[in-house]
């Protein structure tokens, strides 16, 4: 499926509704195969949200081209914005600065760029605790005057990938036609990636406003060499290779198979790093494959999903078919060549 023509942003105050409306919980409903959303209900779930491992965790780092691009919003900005989402019981989750990562903007976690510019643009997403919605607050400083402040809800938006920028649209037109509302850019593409699947994961896991037919679960420039299905801690999940175009990276991607929450990422592997070592993959029976030196970004609670490990630590693959194992295998060898 195309996506539909993206046009530049002429949005106007109608873009940015003031106040959009808070429908009831409702309960999900999903197939027997997918796995639950991820709601924690330890009365911390700010503190303790996954998101808060998220970025800095893969352990590689694949430089993206260097670009003209900036990272900027092309929404209308929202005086007051930020007292008005804390009002409505929306807590800060999880901010990105140019150059540094914050957890609610408490201490600095890590010390590389995540967006590569120098606009100084920060990035927040704001989480709500009884029906996990979630808002995403861009704040764009100005040397000689306040900052602007743009933020929408996440149910409200698509992402997509434009070299190395996320662009992040709304549609309009019936659906027909994507407006860019906020460009991100960024130095290395698992921080593209991680964001990428941060903000699908995020979106999927709103109770209250969960979006029913997810058309941004992959990225543009990612080729899928594999798609089989596994079973992750006991739900059937799909597990899809991607090679990156641009850069020749690999990733592993477990997402959600069938059901309401399909296609959601649950965790992410980067494993160009083994490619062609012969030590990292070990077929220990006919549908079961071991992977060494992994390491998983979980985009769900630990409530709600457990990676499958030995006891050594080695994260495990458990297909549905013996076929799907022997294909993967040989396509990694493939990719190893």
């Amino acid at each position: 499926m195309s996506p539909p023509p993206m046009s530049s942003s002429s949005t106007t105050s109608s873009d940015f509704p003031p106040s959009v409306p808070d429908i009831p919980l409702s309960p999900l409903t999903s197939a027997s195969a997918t796995t639950a959303t991820s709601h924690s209900s330890d009365p911390d779930v700010i503190r303790e949200h996954w998101a808060k491992d998220t970025f800095g965790s893969s352990g590689t780092s694949t430089p993206l081209p260097s670009v003209r691009e900036k990272s900027h919003c092309c929404g209308e900005p929202y005086p007051g914005i930020k007292q008005l989402i804390k009002d409505k019981g929306f807590e800060e989750l999880l901010q990105l600065q140019v150059g540094n990562i914050y957890l609610s903007g408490a201490y600095v976690l890590t010390q590389y760029r995540s967006l590569n510019d120098e606009s100084d643009m920060r990035v927040s997403f704001y989480l709500r605790r009884t029906d996990h919605r979630v808002r995403i607050l861009c704040r764009e400083p100005h040397r000689t005057g306040p900052s602007d402040y743009y933020c929408l809800p996440l149910n409200l938006l698509e992402i997509l990938r434009d070299g190395s920028c996320l662009r992040i649209c709304r549609r309009r037109n019936r659906g027909t036609e994507l407006v860019l509302w906020t460009q991100l850019k960024f130095t290395t593409l698992e921080d593209l990636v991680l964001f990428h699947c941060t903000f699908v994961a995020l979106r999927s896991q709103d109770e209250g406003h969960p979006v029913g037919d997810i058309l941004d679960y992959e990225l543009e420039q990612e080729e899928e060499c594999f798609g089989g299905t596994i079973t992750d801690d006991d739900y059937v999940h799909a597990l899809r290779v991607y090679k990156d175009t641009v850069t020749g990276a690999v990733r592993l991607q477990s997402s959600i198979h069938l059901g309401d929450l399909n296609h959601t990422p649950v965790w992410t592997a980067f494993v160009t790093h083994n490619l062609g070592k012969r030590s990292w993959l070990k077929s220990y029976d006919s549908k079961t494959v071991i992977l060494r030196d992994v390491k998983p970004v979980i985009f769900m609670s630990m409530d709600d999903y457990t990676p499958p490990q030995t006891s050594h630590g080695q994260h495990v693959l458990e297909f549905t078919s013996s076929s799907d194992a022997r294909e993967f295998l040989n396509i990694m060898e493939e990719l190893g060549d």
